[in-house]
């Protein structure tokens, strides 16, 4: 229903670009009627990303990393740039010119709308100034390699990041491959075109009570408890593999690499996977406990 709505309201959406953009700039000037929608969509988010996180059994810290955390700080940052003379006027936009890249950084939009490039300057700014960090660690996708290599360039200029990759305060990316779908596409959060992670645990769970009742291993065992056991599965939790199916489904690639997204190769239960790992983990401990033999000792 999520995505039909939203398909609904695309189309609708791009009927009138220009009263978009007006509610985008009304948004970033504080109306209140925006800011309350606005609001009660991240409160609705959080809610469902929570309901995820308890079942993957993960606790996050909560921090203000978003646009609205950060727009009173980007006036005064934008300021500064522009008395360090970093900052020009270009076809109604403001911009910041980098030697090495063919186009300009765009801090003001030439509907003087804020943008990416206005948080994450500010972003660095307040995280040197007010949590005094010294390296910052971005993880994107490898398609957002640019975009840091120019913020962090014009941070350079500014003189809040080192000149020296190798002295602090510095800034990294580390880049990961694309995630691809149907026709080796790349998925796309704004199109509505990803595998929300709910259904993929849902899909594991139930792949995974499947198989323990087509193996006859439930059959002396509660609803309950198959229910129990096809979660610890699927969902990967163990000593040896917290949180494991989808962690252990990117990290065993190589992290620059694009891979196509397919529930039949993460969930397969044979072969290089963490259900077929914790699949041999259980037989081998198995194993242990019918020779008798104490674990400790066969260690040693």
């Amino acid at each position: 229903m999520a995505n039909v709505i939203w398909h609904v309201e695309k189309f609708s959406y791009w009927e009138d670009v220009n009263e978009a953009a007006a509610a985008i700039g009304d948004l970033q000037g504080g109306d209140q009627k925006y800011r309350k929608a606005w609001t009660q969509i991240c409160e609705i988010s959080q809610n469902e990303f929570n309901r995820v996180y308890q079942r993957l059994g993960v606790q996050l810290e909560e921090k203000g990393e978003s646009f609205y955390f950060y727009n009173p700080y980007i006036p005064d940052v934008l300021n500064e740039l522009t008395n360090k003379n970093l900052v020009e006027d270009c076809r109604g936009a403001r911009v910041i010119f980098l030697e090495g890249f063919n186009i300009p950084l765009i801090v003001v939009k030439s509907d003087g709308g804020y943008n990416y490039v206005s948080t994450d300057l500010t972003a660095i700014w307040y995280r040197l100034n007010e949590e005094k960090a010294e390296w910052m660690i971005y993880v994107t996708d490898v398609g957002q390699q640019r975009h840091f290599d120019m913020v962090f360039k014009a941070a350079k200029r500014a003189g809040w990041l080192s000149t020296d990759d190798n002295a602090c305060p510095k800034a990294s990316h580390v880049g990961f491959g694309l995630v691809l779908g149907d026709y080796k596409k790349r998925f796309r959060t704004r199109s509505s075109e990803v595998v929300r992670l709910a259904d993929l645990l849902d899909e594991a769970k139930s792949r995974c009570k499947t198989t323990l009742i087509e193996r006859g291993e439930g059959d002396e065992w509660t609803e309950e408890e198959i229910e129990q056991t096809a979660e610890a599965i699927g969902y990967g939790y163990s000593d040896i593999f917290q949180n494991g199916f989808g962690r252990y489904a990117d990290l065993k690639k190589n992290k620059l690499t694009n891979y196509t997204f397919s529930f039949d190769q993460m969930l397969n239960d044979n072969g290089n996977t963490t259900i077929y790992l914790l699949y041999a983990h259980a037989r081998i401990y198995s194993i242990i406990k019918k020779s008798g033999k104490d674990i400790e000792e066969l260690k040693s």
